[in-house]
């Protein structure tokens, strides 16, 4: 098993880069929600809300191919988010969280060098 170099370690990476990371995540977060939520969702209201949640969460679901269950679970979520506020921060702020939830075990297993 092949290590990581100390410096990209997560408990070395100094605040400047933890912060470039979630920055990151953050703008990824909120490009999937424009797309997912505003434009997607969006236009599909004309078919009611609860069929534009419905087929806007399918979408995503079937778009983030790996645990569909998963995704139709935080699509749905998302969603309802942006449904219920009229806007994209909440969504984009829960699509965020989640990512950086859902990386953090994973690369503390790796630098641990543990196999993911």
């Amino acid at each position: 098993v092949t290590r990581r170099p100390p410096a990209l370690r997560l408990r070395t990476w100094s605040p400047g880069v933890a912060v470039a990371r979630v920055a990151i995540v953050g703008l990824l977060a909120a490009n999937e929600e424009v797309v997912w939520r505003r434009v997607l969702l969006g236009e599909l209201l004309r078919a009611g809300w609860t069929a534009a949640l419905a087929a806007s969460t399918v979408a995503f679901a079937v778009a983030h191919r790996a645990r569909p269950g998963l995704h139709l679970a935080t699509g749905g979520v998302f969603g309802g988010l942006y449904q219920l506020t009229g806007g994209l921060a909440a969504s984009i702020a829960a699509h965020g969280t989640y990512n950086l939830a859902l990386t953090a075990p994973a690369r503390r297993r790796r630098d641990r060098g543990v196999p993911a």
